[in-house]
């Protein structure tokens, strides 16, 4: 393996320390002349994920053709102006293929969300019980990139014991009413333990928009309300938009 190629390896960041010739010709026509290496286009990502700012590089390499199409970076927002120049200083440092910059295609971040790191599921935020009068209710906030839904279900606490596992899962309903179509208002019909993998579990069935079941599951952990709440949720984000 040659020392150039051994460069690219290093798993820290890439130093630019100097900047592909400015062509007194023209970038497109500077590239037309020089002998340009064969590099792959994973080499070629992995050395750009490596320049300051870049989050990542996606790059379309046709074959038969030695420079890229198109190269896709995305970069901090500060970063922006410069990447394209860093990493088209980098490529020529190190094997010496000249792209010109029109090739390059930045798109800026504006914040973690950006990255995806905020989730996109609606996530159980919290659940409470309360118990005074003749009713028991349970109150239930759902998060999701900002946003909060709730949603309360309440039973009668005289007679047969409550079932606090349903009506955990009846809350989730109701908060997610705010956020499923209008004609659709799932019910519950069914919640069971299930051993899978031999870890027990809490499934749920949900009545599904098409007459077909929606089915959840979560884990037990030792709060079975708060696991009959997770499945109800894991069931329905699974025809939600991402």
């Amino acid at each position: 393996m040659d020392e150039r190629r051994r460069t690219v390896s290093r798993p820290a960041r890439l130093a630019v320390r100097g900047a592909a010739p400015a062509p007194a010709a023209g970038e497109d026509e500077y590239a037309a002349q020089v002998e340009q290496p064969v590099v792959a286009a994973a080499e070629l990502e992995r050395a750009a994920a490596r320049v300051r700012g870049v989050h990542s590089c996606r790059v379309l390499l046709r074959p038969g053709e030695r420079l890229p199409a198109v190269v896709r970076l995305v970069a901090q927002g500060e970063r922006r102006t410069a990447v394209a120049k860093d990493v088209q200083s980098a490529w020529f440092a190190l094997w010496g293929l000249y792209v010109p910059r029109r090739c390059f295609v930045v798109t800026a971040l504006r914040g973690t969300e950006d990255l995806g790191l905020a989730p996109r599921r609606l996530q159980l935020s919290q659940l409470s019980f309360d118990r005074s009068g003749a009713e028991v209710t349970a109150t239930v906030t759902l998060a999701a990139r900002g946003r909060t839904l709730q949603g309360r279900a309440a039973l009668p606490s005289a007679g047969p014991a409550v079932d606090v596992r349903r009506l955990a899962a009846e809350a989730v309903l109701v908060a997610l009413r705010e956020v499923l179509p209008p004609a659709f208002e799932p019910d519950l019909l069914e919640l069971r333990r299930v051993r899978v993998g031999g870890v027990l579990t809490l499934l749920c069935a949900v009545s599904g928009p098409r007459g077909e079941p929606l089915f959840g599951i979560c884990r037990l952990r030792g709060d079975e309300r708060e696991a009959a709440a997770r499945s109800v949720l894991d069931a329905i984000n699974r025809i939600l938009p991402r």
